[in-house]
C-alpha cells in the first residue's frame, strides 16, 4: 500500500523484515554449538528493533558487544550529521558456559605516535609493562574502509562487504577447522575468508543472483571448483533441474540463465523485451601493446517454454534496435523453429579483427552444459569487465 504522512509504509516494510528475521535467528540459535556466536549486521534503522528480538531469543546475558562498524567515503549530508557506521550486534551462545573468543588474534598495530609501542611503561610500584609484540587490542569501533570503487575486490555486489570486517569477526569466534556458517551469504564475503582462514563454511541466499559471483569468487581467490570441491543445493545442476526452477520460478531461471553469460539481470519482468544485460570487451589488434579498447552493448531474452515462435525473436529484434545492442543471445530450455533461425540470419553479422559474429545468437541450455559447462554462443571478446579478484596465498589475510 502507498506510504501516507503517518509513514505507514515504512511501519510495515519493518513489520514485514521482523517478521522475517525472527524465525532465522531462531534457528540460529538452534544450530549454534555452546561455545558459539552470532554476529548480525543492521543498521541504524533496525539495530534497536533486532536487539529486542535477539535479546528473547539468546537472553541477554548472552550480550557481549553492540560493534559499531565506522567507515567514511560517499556524499556528506547537509541536514544531519552523515551517516558512517553500521552496528554489529554480538550475541554468544552460551556466556555461563564459555564462548570462543581469540582477543589476541584481533589486535592492531599501536598508532605511530605512541610511547607505549615505544618503550612501555613503568608503574608506580616499579613494575615494567611492555607492548604486546601483536599489538593494541581492538576495542568496540572498528574502522574498517568500505571497498574501493576500482578496488579487485569489489564484484559489484550491492550489498558487499570488506573482506577484514568478516576476517576480524571469524578470527575472534572460531578456531581453525570450525565451521562457518552465513545465512545470508550474498557474493560469499564470509565463505572466502572462512576458507582462507581455514575453517569450514556453509553458506545459505535467497536469490540465485548470488550463486555466479560467488562461483566466480571461490574459483579465483583459492582455486575450488563447484561441484568438484563444494556442493550446491537448490541450483540448477542438470537439465531438469532446470525444468524444476523454471516451472516453479521463472524469474529466478531468467536472472539464472543472463549470468551464466556473464551479464547482469533486469530488475523486473517489465524489462522491455529482455532479461540481461551487459557488455563485450573489444580488442582492436588485442595482440599488439598498442591495442585499442572498446566495448559493444549485449542483451539477452530467456524463454523457458516450449511454445517458440518467429515473433518472440521479432519482438527481441525490436528490443536490441531500442536499445542499440550489437549483440543479442536469445536463451531456451527447447529447440527454436527454423522460422526462428531464418530471422537470426537476417539479422546480420559483425566483423572484428577479422572474423564475422552474429548479432543474433540462441543459447539452447542442454545436458551438455551441466557436463561440461559449454555454452554454444560465440562472442569476440569476454562478457564482463570486472577484474580477476585477488589470488589468495598460503595464510595471508587482508589488513587495512
Amino acid at each position: 500500500r502507498g506510504g501516507g504522512s503517518d509513514g505507514s509504509s515504512e511501519a510495515d516494510s519493518m513489520r514485514a523484515y521482523l517478521a522475517f528475521m525472527a524465525p532465522r535467528l531462531a534457528e540460529i540459535w538452534r544450530l549454534l554449538t555452546p561455545t558459539g556466536s552470532v554476529y548480525l549486521h543492521c543498521d541504524a534503522h533496525a539495530s534497536h528493533y533486532l536487539k529486542v528480538m535477539l535479546d528473547a531469543i539468546f537472553g541477554a546475558e548472552n550480550f557481549r558487544n553492540e560493534i559499531v562498524w565506522h567507515y567514511t567515503g560517499g556524499g556528506r549530508a547537509k541536514t544531519y550529521f552523515s551517516r558512517k557506521h553500521d552496528v554489529i550486534l554480538w550475541y554468544a551462545r552460551s556466556a555461563a558456559d564459555g564462548y570462543c573468543f581469540n582477543l589476541d588474534e584481533v589486535r592492531v598495530p599501536y598508532k605511530a605516535t605512541s610511547g607505549y609501542a615505544k618503550t612501555g611503561i613503568v608503574s608506580k610500584a616499579g613494575k615494567k609493562y611492555m607492548p604486546n609484540p601483536k599489538g593494541t587490542p581492538v576495542d568496540d569501533v572498528w574502522d574498517i574502509p568500505i571497498i574501493n570503487p576500482m578496488s579487485k575486490e569489489r564484484l559489484g555486489y550491492p550489498t558487499q562487504k570488506p573482506l577484514a570486517l568478516l576476517e576480524r569477526i571469524i578470527k575472534a569466534s572460531s578456531h581453525p577447522e570450525d565451521i562457518v556458517f552465513d545465512p545470508f551469504c550474498g557474493c560469499g564475503t564470509a565463505l572466502d575468508a572462512a576458507h582462507g582462514l581455514g575453517r569450514h563454511w556453509v553458506g545459505i541466499d535467497l536469490t540465485v543472483l548470488a550463486l555466479a559471483p560467488m562461483e566466480r569468487r571461490l574459483r579465483e581467490r583459492h582455486g575450488l571448483r563447484a561441484k568438484v570441491d563444494y556442493t550446491i543445493e537448490g541450483y540448477p545442476g542438470t537439465w531438469e533441474d532446470a525444468i524444476l526452477l523454471a516451472e516453479q520460478n521463472p524469474h529466478d531461471f531468467a536472472n539464472w540463465a543472463v549470468t551464466r553469460l556473464g551479464l547482469s539481470p533486469t530488475s523486473n519482468t517489465n524489462d522491455g523485451g529482455f532479461d540481461g544485460s551487459g557488455k563485450v570487451v573489444l580488442w582492436e589488434n588485442h595482440h599488439l601493446a598498442e591495442a585499442t579498447r572498446m566495448s559493444l552493448p549485449v542483451i539477452a531474452e530467456v524463454k523457458s517454454g516450449r511454445s517458440l515462435n518467429p515473433n518472440q525473436v521479432r519482438a527481441f529484434r525490436t528490443a536490441m534496435q531500442d536499445t542499440d545492442a550489437a549483440i543479442g543471445i536469445f536463451i531456451t530450455l527447447h529447440p527454436v523453429t527454423r522460422g526462428m533461425r531464418n530471422l537470426s540470419e537476417a539479422a546480420g553479422s559483425f566483423e572484428h579483427n577479422g572474423k564475422h559474429y552474429p548479432r543474433l545468437q540462441f543459447w539452447q541450455i542442454t545436458d551438455a552444459y551441466f557436463d561440461d559447462g559449454t555454452i554454444s554462443v560465440t562472442l569476440p571478446w569476454q562478457v564482463d569487465e570486472r577484474p580477476k579478484a585477488e589470488r589468495h596465498y598460503g595464510g595471508e589475510q587482508t589488513y587495512f
